[in-house]
């Protein structure tokens, strides 16, 4: 839903110590996540909200500023809810959904040992 995409956007902006940008509502064109595969720029839709640098990470370079562990664990919330790196927009954003990186990432993510 748009709030969850609007909190992670800004908490991967803080991540990546970028300006935060204007929500212009613009989301597509980027692909849908299809739980199978790893999106290419997962992302990359939020470009204008994160900058073109984040914008262009892969799934592995998103997943690991919340640590390898929660790689191997399989991107489970839990996880990622106490990282150093998701702050309260962050931890919004995977209150509404907490599957959005997993979502996104499946192939990096892998099989989730504890939702």
């Amino acid at each position: 839903n748009h709030e969850s995409l609007r909190h992670m956007r800004t908490a991967v902006a803080k991540v990546a110590s970028v300006p935060d940008t204007v929500d212009d509502g613009a989301y597509g064109g980027f692909g849908k996540p299809d739980g199978i595969h790893d999106m290419e720029n997962p992302l990359g839709e939020f470009a204008d909200y994160v900058g073109e640098e984040v914008a262009a990470w892969s799934c592995h370079e998103w997943a690991k500023t919340y640590g390898e562990e929660t790689i191997k664990q399989g991107c489970p919330a839990s996880l990622i809810l106490r990282s150093p790196n998701c702050k309260e927009d962050c931890q919004n954003a995977l209150k509404d959904d907490p599957l959005f990186l997993r979502g996104r990432c499946p192939e990096t993510c892998g099989d989730m040992k504890q939702p």
